[in-house]
């Protein structure tokens, strides 16, 4: 729709979806009514190809929680996320 495509745009720029990569990851720790965007529905190219056909999309209630569970499930062997997106 163009609503999801006008949000998409607004908070997913090219250079963030090009380092996500199709087959990456990405983690939202959403804050507020952030919190009510359906990130893996957000479309990320001109066919409108959804955010969560093209990466995995976690979400979190805060990246202490992500980093917890992480360490509890035994992914503590993982390389640390070399980057992030903030959307403030």
């Amino acid at each position: 729709s163009q609503l999801l495509q006008r949000l998409g745009r607004a908070l997913l720029s090219e250079r963030a979806i090009a380092k996500i990569g199709a087959g990456g990851e990405l983690l939202v720790v959403p804050y507020g009514i952030i919190a009510l965007v359906p990130f893996p529905a957000l479309p990320v190219d001109a066919a409108g190809t959804p955010l969560g056909a093209r990466a995995a999309v976690r979400f979190a209630p805060s990246l202490r929680t992500a980093v917890a569970l992480e360490r509890s499930t035994g992914s503590a062997t993982a390389p640390p996320p070399r980057t992030a997106l903030v959307v403030a």
